[in-house]
Formats: C-alpha cells, structure tokens, sequence
C-alpha cells in the first residue's frame, strides 16, 4: 500500500511539471516526549503511565532529520525523515502488559521509546502566487516505533517490548509566504480512525522560518522551526487492552540549500 501510494504522489507531481524547485534541510531537533501509556490483559482495569513524570523519560539532545521540497508549480512535494530516542528510569503507577507479561503498579523501571517517522505529503496550490501559498493535498506517513519498558527489581523480572512499523495515510494542509529573504511555512497533515470500538488519531505539525544568508538560483538559508506529533490510539484484542497517547515535540535548526 506504502508503495502505490509513494508511486501516486510522485505521478501527481509530474503531471504538474514546470520548472521544477529543490530545496533540502539537514535539521536537528531538541524533541521531549509527553502523553501516557496504559495496558492491562483483559479483564483488568487501565490506569495510566505518565511518559513524562512515572516513566520520567527525558528528551533527546540532538535528533537528526532531513526535509526535502519538491515544487512542480502548482504541486508541492515534500519527503521528510526523523528519529527520536528517549529514554528514562521511573516507577509506574499502573500495570503495564503485553503477551502475558505483566508488570505491575509500584514496579521500578527502565524504559526508552525510538521513534522514527518518515512522510510522503503532496499539496495542490489553492491561491495561484509567487508570494503567498495555500495547499491542500494527502499523503503517507511511516512510523518505526520502538519502545521497551524493563522492570529495574531484581526479584520481579519482566520486559514488555513494543516493535512495529505503522503506515498512516493522512490529509495534508500547507501555507507559507515569502517577504525577499525571510520565508516563513506551515505544514499540517493527520487523520482520525474509529471501527469496532478501537479508536486512533495522528497528527503531525512542522512550523518553520527561513532566511536566506546567501545567492539567489543556488541559495543557502538559516532554518529554524518547531516539529510536534502525536499519536493516540486506544485497542483491544484477546490478549490486551491499551490506550497509549505519544507526543514529540520541540524546536530544531536547519540549514536550507535551494536550488
């Protein structure tokens, strides 16, 4: 599906095609990470973890990513990849299980959440201008997560481990304008979920401002911006039930080569 959907945007942008824009951003971002996380076997009540305050997780000092704009005219590509790893010693408040391993309120604990999060977003032009833009589009976005919670007791052993990749279409609302050398953008893109009583939403939020520093068809600029995403979802199965609430958020720096 990942595939199809990649394939579509690029086709959408070329059937577009003008002169085309490249523009790539190395960043590196300050992210911490705030939410809960709550899962017990079935049967057994839910009460949540605290990412921030019971796990105590703390955030990363430098976590690389990259953006690369693509502008065909009217469509507006944008690829996008990130990591994030956060880690912490807490104590949890409620009992945290998965696959039969359950570790239980009061148990102390090691725990640390990889995130990696690649996007695929393609937005169509709404005000035809060199100045000031309004896009709509859609897109895909990959979410490699990986988190372990590891009980620190020595006579209450027990490791929940979680390691999936996610792939998450999304609708896509960008805005920007430009005044000479200062550049400032928005870009939006989420979706909300609700079947069977399971529920999700994802939501991703890159603000940013450029200034251009040097040259004009070759240029180079200073970027500077703040990145938030967060994903929610509450599901049951036989084995579990879980309701985990994951926000990243921070600011980062960049440097902008356009060409």
């Amino acid at each position: 599906m990942s595939r199809v959907l990649v394939a579509t945007l690029l086709a959408a942008a070329l059937a577009g095609c003008s002169a085309p824009r490249l523009a790539v951003e190395p960043r590196v971002a300050r992210p911490s990470v705030s939410g809960h996380v709550a899962s017990a076997a079935p049967g057994d009540p839910l009460t949540s973890n605290d990412i921030a305050g019971d796990l105590n997780l703390e955030e990363d000092d430098a976590a690389p990513g990259v953006r690369a704009d693509l502008e065909f005219g009217s469509p507006h590509v944008v690829l996008a990849w990130s990591r994030s790893e956060n880690e912490g010693d807490g104590t949890l408040t409620g009992q945290i299980a998965d696959d039969g391993v359950v570790l239980t309120a009061g148990t102390d604990v090691a725990t640390s959440v990889d995130l990696g999060l690649f996007s695929a977003l393609v937005t169509f032009d709404l005000v035809p201008s060199e100045t000031f833009e309004l896009g709509l589009g859609f897109g895909l976005h990959v979410a490699d997560l990986e988190a372990d919670v590891v009980s620190r007791e020595v006579g209450n052993p027990g490791r929940v481990r979680l390691d999936t990749t996610i792939p998450i279409p999304v609708l896509a609302l960008q805005a920007g304008a430009e005044f000479g050398r200062f550049e400032i953008s928005g870009l939006l893109s989420g979706i909300y979920y609700a079947a069977d009583g399971d529920e999700a939403t994802f939501y991703d939020v890159d603000l940013g401002a450029r200034f251009r520093i040097l040259g004009e068809s070759v240029a180079g600029s200073i970027a500077a911006g703040w990145h938030y995403t967060r994903l929610d979802a509450e599901y049951a199965d036989s084995n579990d039930n879980a309701d985990v609430d994951l926000r990243l958020s921070g600011p980062y720096l960049g440097l902008t080569i356009s060409f």
